[in-house]
């Protein structure tokens, strides 16, 4: 794997796919777009509920700029579905992934 870094407070090249560190309206907006998800009448269902979880994990790791993998109650979601969202989401804060792929996860919708 090919991981070169420079500004850490800027841009992070993994595997030649350049992301870059969200700024504080990208996180802003990023927050706004999970809490219209998180109020989906799908995401209320119980088969959607790792999901949920994820997103809720995620949306504190967001307002509170969780950077690092420690930090996050990761023991306190018990699903595996939950804990890859959360993480995304501190993969996001940190330059790793787009906003998009944390906001894309899959569930089933209604």
């Amino acid at each position: 794997m090919l991981c070169v870094t420079w500004n850490l407070d800027y841009i992070v090249m993994l595997n030649t796919t350049l992301f870059f560190v969200p700024s504080r309206n990208e996180i802003h907006k990023t927050i706004k777009l999970l809490r219209e998800k998180l109020a989906s009448s799908s995401l209320r269902e119980a088969y959607n509920e790792p999901t949920r979880i994820g997103y809720e994990a995620a949306l504190h790791i967001l307002k509170n700029r969780i950077k690092d993998y420690s930090k996050v109650p990761i023991l306190e979601l018990s699903y595996t579905k939950s804990r890859a969202i959360a993480l995304l989401a501190v993969d996001y804060l940190n330059g790793a992934c787009d906003g998009e792929i944390l906001l894309k996860v899959p569930y089933i919708e209604v």
